[in-house]
């Protein structure tokens, strides 16, 4: 037992390569608050490492397209949710 230690300790000290998985759908969770003006103004700041420009849609629960940008690793995309309560 006392060998555990030290071994996890080593584990935990030793860098290691670590990676991240780009992916093309993301859900981003409800904004809610229970009195209006409670959830502070909030954005989405979408950005790529992708030096192509492409299309991006960004739909709410129902399928209605909120916006649409070109973005590229130059021009990332700031949509505006606000502060207000959405049904959305």
């Amino acid at each position: 037992m006392r060998y555990l230690l030290p071994v996890f300790i080593l584990f935990w000290l030793v860098p290691c390569d670590l990676f991240s998985q780009l992916d093309s759908v993301h859900y981003i969770p409800p904004l809610h608050s229970r009195k209006n003006n409670q959830v502070g103004n909030h954005y989405l700041y979408i950005s790529t490492p992708s030096s192509t420009p492409f299309t991006l849609t960004i739909e709410d629960g129902g399928g209605n397209v909120l916006a649409t940008e070109n973005i590229s690793d130059a021009a990332p995309c700031i949509y505006t949710i606000g502060n207000s309560q959405n049904n959305g």
